[in-house]
Formats: structure tokens, sequence, C-alpha cells
């Protein structure tokens, strides 16, 4: 179903999802040579930190908010066919795998430019993507369950990760913050972030971050599981 979709919005398109990756370049070019202007940070070290940063930034800002919105786009069908309500949740999460993997076209490209050789610790992106994907990916149910409820929801949770994008740090790294770092170690979606950036940079997270996404993932889906076995019953009234 995520395949499908993602075929139909390119269909007819010379390039189809491939203008996800040069549209991805563009961004990731203009972001980061501006800001390491800025910083007066070197581009060999600085590009491919943005580039990776920017590509599962718009992964856990799209599974967010299109979770957001899962159960009301898919009214028609929940309201006319018996299919597992987290069968919607589900093709949200994969198709923004799907358009990550896309876009990680642009960071082979970088790390080709800037020499960054495979070594044995990006075989920990194996380990840690499918961590941090599984301790984000409850966000997407809950809110889907909540938002057939009340409708300002998705609208709220856009503004949110608007604020939260300057918050995690994504074009720049915490140490930059100075005596403010605490602004960036606090939010657990930089430690989130630093399980799947840190290994494609042939550097190893750090164990309290691990800890952190851990505690993250099982108490929001134990939350998240009371929430939906409550409710579930009630999202085809609510649409």
């Amino acid at each position: 179903m995520a395949w499908h979709e993602i075929r139909q919005r390119y269909r007819r398109s010379l390039l189809g999802p491939f203008w996800l990756t040069i549209s991805m370049a563009v961004q990731m070019l203009t972001m980061g040579v501006v800001i390491a202007i800025l910083f007066h940070q070197s581009f060999d070290r600085f590009l491919p930190y943005v580039c990776v940063g920017l590509i599962f930034w718009t992964m856990i800002n799209g599974l967010i908010n299109e979770g957001a919105t899962a159960f009301v786009s898919a009214s028609s069908f929940i309201l006319h066919m018996r299919i597992p309500l987290t069968t919607y949740v589900l093709q949200c999460i994969w198709r923004n795998v799907i358009i990550a993997g896309h876009k990680l076209v642009v960071y082979v490209a970088v790390a080709a430019i800037y020499s960054i050789v495979p070594s044995p610790r990006m075989m920990l992106f194996l380990i840690t993507f499918p961590l941090a994907l599984w301790s984000i990916s409850w966000i997407a149910l809950s809110l889907a369950v909540i938002s057939t409820r009340f409708r300002d929801l998705p609208t709220m949770v856009s503004t949110g990760l608007n604020v939260l994008f300057w918050l995690t740090p994504i074009v720049y790294s915490p140490d930059q913050l100075g005596a403010n770092q605490w602004l960036a170690t606090a939010n657990p979606l930089a430690h989130v972030l630093d399980l799947v950036r840190l290994p494609l940079l042939n550097q190893v997270p750090s164990r309290n971050s691990f800890v952190i996404v851990g505690a993250m993932g099982v108490i929001g889906w134990t939350v998240t599981f009371m929430l939906f076995s409550r409710f579930r019953a009630r999202v085809p009234y609510w649409l």
C-alpha cells in the first residue's frame, strides 16, 4: 500500500520518487553551506553531519505528521472495510522509511566526496535504526487515535515539530550551544537522531542515548497500547 501510494504520487513523472532525492540534495546543500559559513565549520565534517540529520529528521517529521492524520485520511476505508486499524499506521511508517531510503542516495554521494570510508562501526546502523524507529512509531499510533476525536491536533503537532526542529541538533552540534547545551540533550528526539546518524559518520552513540531511547520506546508503547485498547472501537464513530 505504501509503495503503491508513492508510485501514484509520482506517476507520469520523469524521475519518479527520485525527485525526493534531488529535493533533499538541494535542501542539504543550501542549509549546510550557509550554516557552515556562519559558524565557521569545515565542509568535510559539517556537510555529512547536516546531510544525515536532515534525512532522518524528515523521516521522523513525516512519520509523526502523517501518523496524526492516518485514520482521518483513511476514513473511507475504515468505514467500509474490515482491516485492522494498525494497518494504516504501518502504511504511514513504511512509506516514510521508503522515502528515507531514496534520500540516503544523497548521503552516499556526500560520503564518497568527503571520503567517509565504511567501517565496522557503520554496522551499528543495522541495530540502531530499527531501535530508533520502534522508539518513535508509537507516537504515530497514539496521535492517529486522538486526532480522530480532536481534529485540531494535527495542526498543533505540525507547529510543535517546527519548534522542535531548532531544539534538535540537526544543523548544529550540541556543543555549539555552550552553556545552553542542555536544550539539545534534554530533547529525546536528539538521542533518537544520534542513534541513526552517528554510525553513518563512523561514530558510536553514547550509552546514555541507548538508555533514553529504550526507555522512551517502552514507556511510549505501554501507554499507547492502553490508549489503543480503550478507544479503538470508537474510532469509526468519531470518523
